[in-house]
């Protein structure tokens, strides 16, 4: 499948803690569609992947199949 052209999926809630080992993380929901890794590169930033498998993103009334490259910090 492709993605779905100008839908981004959003509001996954991911239930936690999800296990810090040498500043990396991961995770994959039950159902295998969806997953994600990340690495802290300081105390207030990190940077990962989204990782999409067949998910049904609701409010595009489809389905989606791709990767989204994330970076977060706080100050």
């Amino acid at each position: 499948m492709q993605p779905i052209p100008g839908c981004v999926p959003y509001g996954e809630v991911i239930n936690g803690p999800v296990p810090i080992v040498n500043g990396s993380f991961s995770f994959v929901n039950g159902a295998g569609t969806y997953s994600g890794e990340g690495v802290f590169d300081t105390a207030t930033s990190a940077h990962g992947t989204l990782t999409f498998n067949n998910w049904y993103a609701g409010s595009c009334n489809g389905y989606y199949t791709g990767s989204i490259v994330w970076t977060a910090s706080h100050a």
